[in-house]
């Protein structure tokens, strides 16, 4: 794993209201497109701007370059190198060692959040929060998906957070998913 600690013109944490032992409240994000001019990128950036960085200090994962990382480190943001992949029952030991790496990143980097733009199949950031014991905001974009029983990210999110009611209601069966699932419409405009 890498860590790219931003751009040093980026905003940094200062001193103020904290949420672990004195420091900010460390929220790891990621987004599935390294493009900036969709959707998804550009929420993403709008939150991270709107971030008092006295409370929380933002993390990105990927594991590979482009325009969203570049913008990203410009913002201060730090980037962690480290690949994001959906885990399969078909190869038990691939999983078992993605999720304890995985684990042990967020252990590592003292992760408290864990905010992810997509539901995404299986993901190994996802259950491995679980099992590291770090909440989980799923944060979806798209829409119509059907949510299978076997996708454990459904169950291992602790909150989903749909752009519309619309698309929440595109998704189904929502009664699959066992946590709280909210509606906040986009504050950016995405076009």
């Amino acid at each position: 794993m890498i860590i790219d600690a931003g751009d040093s013109t980026g905003r940094q944490a200062e001193s103020g209201p904290t949420s672990r032992g004195g420091r900010p409240f460390r929220v790891l994000y990621h987004e599935y497109h390294q493009k900036v001019d969709t959707g998804g990128p550009r929420v993403l950036m709008s939150i991270i701007r709107g971030l008092d960085r006295s409370i929380f200090q933002p993390f990105y994962v990927t594991d590979s370059d482009g325009p969203l990382v570049d913008a990203l480190r410009t913002m201060g943001v730090t980037i962690l190198r480290n690949p994001v992949q959906s885990v399969t029952y078909r190869r038990p030991f691939t999983a078992f060692a993605r999720l304890l790496s995985i684990r042990k990143l967020l252990k590592d980097q003292k992760i408290d959040l864990v905010h992810d733009f997509q539901f995404g199949w299986n993901v190994d950031l996802v259950l491995a929060s679980r099992l590291a014991g770090v909440p989980v905001i799923l944060h979806e974009h798209a829409g119509g998906e059907e949510i299978p029983v076997q996708n454990l990210s459904r169950l291992a999110a602790s909150r989903v957070v749909f752009c519309s009611a619309a698309q929440r209601d595109s998704f189904y069966p929502l009664r699959r998913i066992r946590c709280p699932i909210e509606v906040i419409c986009n504050a950016v405009d995405t076009e």
